[in-house]
């Protein structure tokens, strides 16, 4: 679902809008480094009809060139909580000098990292799958 359709569905009130319009923010600032991303929203915002979310929930997967500095959140705002996994090029000898970037992981698998996750650090929150919405700019 592309942004314009994410708020157009889920925009329903002002603050609904301001998270989505935070998420823009960073997803841009991913394109404008040249990375590949998916990115997957779940929890309250597309999974209940709270109008005051307090948050919105992101699974992002970044795919960028290896040594690149690690990303981090551009704003300043606690309002967005963004789980990522950075993917890096394979190390062959007969890589290009820039190899290309690999392919973002599908919402299994990053719910799958999510989930394992959670598990290692003692939080009890698992998502599932069909709770997720893939978001392009």
């Amino acid at each position: 679902m592309n942004l314009a359709e994410f708020e157009d569905r889920y925009g329903t009130t002002e603050r609904r809008r301001y998270l989505i319009g935070l998420l823009e923010n960073e997803l841009n600032y991913i394109v404008a480094q040249g990375w590949l991303y998916r990115a997957f929203v779940f929890g309250s915002l597309v999974n209940s009809d709270r109008h005051e979310p307090g948050d919105i929930d992101v699974l992002l997967c970044i795919s960028k060139p290896l040594g690149a500095d690690r990303w981090h959140k551009v704003t300043a705002s606690d309002d967005i909580y963004i789980k990522s996994v950075q993917l890096s090029p394979d190390s062959k000898p007969e890589a290009q000098m820039v190899p290309p970037l690999k392919p973002c992981h599908g919402v299994e698998k990053m719910v799958r990292l999510f989930n394992e996750s959670t598990i290692e650090t003692g939080e009890n929150i698992e998502i599932l799958t069909n709770e997720c919405v893939e978001l392009t700019l």
